[in-house]
């Protein structure tokens, strides 16, 4: 709708186009204002401040190719098409972060019992705007429009911090009047467009100038601005309610600001430069939406929204550290919560305990409050024994991992600097053991991984948690996968090719005498598979990995094929592998906490780290509170290669727009293995019902084979 009605703008001589446009502009901008609003997430004030940031690269991006092409700076100061709204955006975001936050306070940043003052406030701004009698002002910086389109804005964020669904929920005889009256109004515009156009839009003009223009009475003008916001409001929840996007449609809306972007530039070219009418207008919108629709195929769209952010690297992560840095500097309780106390949260609870250290505070979130302290009271008791207890451990029980409610109000409460995510969906029983006989790939349990994973991440967005955040769970497809959808994800994963690290030092250490396995650095970047194919079978499945191998900064000599046939040692393979998957995550903890105590570098390995796929390397400086790849060895763009090669064994052909896609040959397997057929593809709205079919269809009937 946005992209039609700027593409007829040149064809409003036309009747039919007169009257369309009309009917779109009382409510199309309203309701992308209002969905604007809705998502925006203003209560943490370092967000906010990152999402402004954003948008005002956006900004410049959209308009200063514009100021070399007029060699004028008006655009910026006057921008039009998508940059108004560009700036609009802005505006309002710091309209909160300024005047709410600053000047209101808590109570107001809480929002308890605010909703309506804040309505008001902005119906007032609407009102001076369109009151001021400054002609050239209302230009400046889209003011005006940002002042009169602000109430939908705000509307759109009342509804989502009082925790109200976008669409409302209404019985049917309200959806009845609902329709009655927004079919009144689309016939009003259709009477009276010719009359109305000037009011519809919202444009840079008051009401004086108006009046001036269009020889009517003020008081006419400020009436038909009040119907016109009664029938906007009305038309947009009519069309929130009425049309019911498919899911698969609606997991595009991470590329939404891109698609708005784009359409402008092409619609304000074609419109500059053609004279079209009704029906050509018509053709070049198709024409556009399908452009931009192929170009952001292609392009990330974060070259266009957020371009000068895409070349730093872990700017959240460092946020974060920046932040830990402050607490271990003065000296306050660092917090770890683990959720989920199965063998690898008893594992890294354990290992935490015994480093002795009073600063830390403890805390396990799970269901069964008996069974955790069952736990935790044996852990205590050993620890004790060696000396080495000091740190508070808490127990949080009833928290549900199915309720992202019940998880941002345990979030909300601990307030933890670590958060280490080691839940599983269906405990007890280790997905490797089906899979690995059967299929050789461990990729199609992602949907299972990423169950409770999405949860603890929405939950902790919604809490505005800045603990740094650690999966346990197939991190290599996880983190990717919640950051292809537009949410939070972790910051590092833990195990995979860490498990390898250690292997490799056993090899080198016996190969040349090295007593001390810590001189020994190993550098490498493989995903998931590869930990997996290497352990069992001491060979790369074909591949060429990355590995590189120093001994006192010097190269380390060493045969490949003899190397990865010498990690292929005899170990349990029931619960007692936990402990290497516990300790991946000790590592990263005690890493972060040592490179920032020490003020040093420390080089980990981790899946996942900043939404890669696959594992890379990664150097902590603890000077600068920084993360970044280690790149000495081989470039981002190396590794990214050789981990989607690798990745690509474990049936994960790509994870974008929101989509996990398996491999065809995992499908195969699957099919020939247990006669299910897996979906080639699945979308992130999707994840619960693959991983219901998952679990009864792949996982229940081979538990029953075994247990028979």
């Amino acid at each position: 709708m946005v992209t039609f009605g700027h593409v007829i703008e040149p064809a409003l001589s036309n009747p039919i186009a007169n009257k369309l446009y009309s009917i779109i502009y009382i409510f199309h901008m309203p309701l992308f204002v209002f969905i604007s609003g809705y998502y925006a997430n203003v209560k943490n004030k370092e967000k906010l401040i990152s999402k402004g940031f954003m948008l005002l690269e956006t900004f410049l991006v959209v308009m200063i190719p514009q100021c070399f092409y007029y060699g004028s700076i008006i655009p910026l100061l006057n921008p039009e098409n998508s940059g108004w709204y560009l700036i609009s955006l802005i505006t309002w975001y710091i309209i909160f972060l300024l005047i709410i936050n600053k000047l209101v306070g808590k109570i107001v940043v809480q929002y308890n019992g605010c909703g309506g003052q804040l309505l008001i406030f902005s119906c007032l701004l609407a009102v001076f705007a369109y009151m001021l009698p400054l002609k050239q002002f209302g230009n400046l910086l889209s003011f005006q429009r940002s002042c009169m389109f602000l109430p939908f804005f705000m509307m759109g964020f009342l509804r989502r911090v009082k925790g109200l669904p976008i669409i409302p929920d209404v019985s049917k005889c309200i959806k009845l009047v609902l329709a009655i009256a927004s079919l009144v109004c689309f016939a009003f515009c259709l009477i009276y467009s010719g009359r109305i156009l000037h009011v519809l839009e919202f444009n840079n003009a008051n009401v004086w100038h108006m009046s001036n223009l269009y020889n009517q009475n003020i008081g006419m003008l400020l009436v038909l601005k009040v119907l016109v916001y009664i029938g906007s409001i009305i038309t947009t929840f009519a069309v929130l309610m009425f049309v019911n996007l498919p899911k698969s449609i609606c997991a595009y809306g991470s590329k939404t600001l891109a698609y708005y972007v784009i359409q402008g530039m092409f619609a304000h070219i074609l419109s500059t430069y053609l004279q079209v009418n009704f029906y050509q207008a018509l053709f070049l919108c198709v024409c556009i939406l399908v452009l931009t629709t192929v170009l952001l195929r292609f392009v990330d769209s974060k070259f266009v929204t957020n371009p000068f952010s895409t070349l730093i690297k872990m700017e959240i992560l460092n946020r974060k550290l920046s932040l830990l840095k402050g607490k271990v500097e003065n000296s306050q309780p660092i917090t770890i919560m683990i959720i989920g106390l199965g063998s690898v949260g008893c594992y890294l609870l354990d290992y935490l305990v015994s480093l002795g250290d009073s600063q830390l505070r403890l805390v396990v979130v799970g269901r069964n409050a008996e069974k955790m302290q069952m736990d935790i009271n044996i852990i205590r008791t050993a620890s004790t024994i060696r000396h080495q207890c000091r740190s508070e451990i808490k127990v949080v029980d009833n928290c549900d991992l199915n309720d992202v409610n019940s998880i941002a109000a345990v979030l909300e409460a601990e307030k933890p600097d670590f958060i280490v995510n080691s839940s599983r969906v269906y405990s007890g029983l280790k997905y490797g053991s089906i899979s690995w006989s059967n299929l050789r790939a461990y990729g199609i349990w992602t949907p299972l991984s990423i169950r409770y994973a999405k949860n603890i991440m929405e939950a902790y967005d919604k809490a505005n948690c800045e603990a740094i955040s650690i999966n346990t769970s197939y991190s290599d497809a996880v983190i990717p996968w919640l950051k292809s959808a537009g949410k939070a994800y972790f910051d590092f994963g833990s195990g995979n090719l860490n498990h390898l690290v250690p292997r490799i030092k056993f090899y080198i250490a016996e190969k040349y005498g090295i007593k001390n396995f810590n001189d020994i650095d190993v550098t490498i970047a493989v995903s998931h598979f590869h930990d997996v194919v290497i352990s069992k079978e001491g060979h790369a499945e074909g591949q060429d990995i990355l590995l590189d191998i120093k001994f006192q900064g010097k190269d380390m000599d060493f045969n490949k094929e003899e190397l990865l046939k010498s990690c292929s040692i005899a170990m349990p393979v029931d619960q007692k592998r936990n402990m290497m998957n516990a300790s991946s995550n000790f590592d990263i903890i005690f890493s972060v906490l040592t490179a920032l105590r020490e003020e040093k570098q420390v080089k980990i390995h981790t899946p996942g780290v900043n939404g890669e796929i696959g594992g890379y390397p990664i150097i902590i400086d603890g000077v600068t509170a920084t993360a970044k790849f280690d790149e000495s060895v081989w470039t981002i763009d190396q590794m990214r290669k050789a981990n989607r090669e690798s990745i690509y064994c474990d049936g994960v052909e790509n994870i974008t727009d929101a989509t996990l896609v398996y491999t065809d040959e995992l499908v195969a397997k699957v099919k020939k293995s247990f006669n299910v057929d897996l979906p080639k593809s699945v979308k992130f709205v999707d994840i619960e019902n693959v991983a219901d079919l998952i679990i009864n269809q792949i996982i229940k009937p081979q538990v029953f084979i075994f247990v028979q």
